[in-house]
């Protein structure tokens, strides 16, 4: 078996080191942007549930804003009905009164 040399294991130690060190700053570098990735998340999260909450705002509104012209026909229909019933009603009381 061959010895090796100390000059020999001082330099893959510094290359090893070396090699670790770069390892260590992308590690680093990784999680940083991991977090960063994380927080972006969670903000996208948080928009996404208020525009959800603001679109149901606008279709509840919208909702409202569509039954209106219906409710308004049938307050009209209504009127025009208790118009001519009235109006029908009094005919008939005009006629069995004697007139």
């Amino acid at each position: 078996m061959e010895t090796v040399s100390k000059e020999y294991c001082v330099s893959n130690h510094k290359n090893v080191d070396e090699r670790f060190g770069r390892d260590l700053e992308r590690i680093r570098a990784t999680e940083e942007l991991t977090r960063k990735l994380s927080d972006l998340t969670i903000e996208m999260q948080q928009m996404i549930k208020r525009h959800d909450d603001e679109i149901l705002k606008h279709d509840n509104r919208i909702s409202a804003l569509e039954k209106r012209p219906g409710l308004l026909l049938d307050k009209i229909i209504s009127a025009v009905i208790s118009f001519l019933v009235g109006g029908a009603g009094g005919i008939v009381l005009t006629k069995i009164m004697g007139g």
